[in-house]
């Protein structure tokens, strides 16, 4: 394949090549607020783990254009959260990625629930799932 085939794939086709070239890669909801207390709610299939001591997780955006208000959010208050996706929330949060006004929270447009913790400004999707118990050793 030639860099012209590649080219004159239409926009659809070109995108699922080249987004299946890195194989599997699990998605996440990341939230954020902006200093006027709009939730915003965004999903991301490019999370990366870079280490466990320091801990240091995060994400890698596209241009400023794809995720705007997440990045706008982000800088503003230093906040964000990554979120889970499973099973009983697919649908809603593929729903995050329609382009929406600032003023309007993705949370409530697809249907989830944001949940605030003490000490951390960004919110979490709020889960109705109970977490899984820990056994103790």
């Amino acid at each position: 394949m030639t860099i012209m085939d590649l080219h004159n794939f239409s926009r659809f086709h070109r995108a699922n090549l080249i987004n299946s070239i890195s194989g599997f890669k699990p998605v996440s909801l990341i939230a954020t607020i902006d200093k006027n207390g709009n939730t915003n709610l965004a999903i991301f299939s490019n999370i990366i783990h870079l280490g466990a001591d320091p801990a240091l997780v995060g994400f890698i955006n596209r241009p400023r254009e794809a995720a705007p208000h997440t990045l706008a959010n982000i800088e503003a208050t230093g906040s964000y959260t990554i979120n889970h996706i499973h099973e009983e929330i697919i649908e809603k949060a593929h729903q995050t990625s329609a382009k929406y006004g600032q003023e309007i929270s993705e949370f409530e447009a697809a249907g989830l629930t944001p949940q605030f913790l003490p000490e951390i400004t960004a919110p979490f999707v709020h889960s109705t799932s109970p977490l899984p118990s820990r056994n103790p050793s």
